[in-house]
């Protein structure tokens, strides 16, 4: 016997936590370059703003093209989504490096 089972399709998803100046634009040009239309950033109404695991979720449930994310407002644990493989990447830049950075961008 044979049968075929209706599972399904799994989503694969990357998530970039962008922490500020650790050198995240960088990567969220990257990411905007090779994903074009399927990359969003996502962000909270405010500079302190929070962007909770149930908002992520709604976001990705309701943009299902979709396939990379970078965001400030995003905070660890990485979520788990249903049929979704998360890939998630937050950098970090020398403490040294970026108080450099952080002195001359102010």
């Amino acid at each position: 016997m044979d049968f075929r089972l209706a599972v399904p399709a799994t989503r694969f998803l990357i998530v970039h936590y962008h922490i500020f100046k650790n050198g995240g634009s960088t990567i969220t040009s990257i990411l905007e370059r090779e994903f074009r239309g399927d990359f969003a950033t996502v962000h909270g109404p405010d500079d302190a703003s929070v962007v909770d695991l149930i908002s992520l979720a709604n976001f990705v449930a309701d943009h299902a093209a979709i396939r990379a994310i970078s965001s400030h407002h995003l905070r660890y644990p990485k979520p788990v989504l249903p049929n979704t493989v998360i890939f998630d990447c937050c950098f970090l830049r020398h403490p040294l490096d970026r108080l450099q950075s952080l002195y001359s961008y102010f």
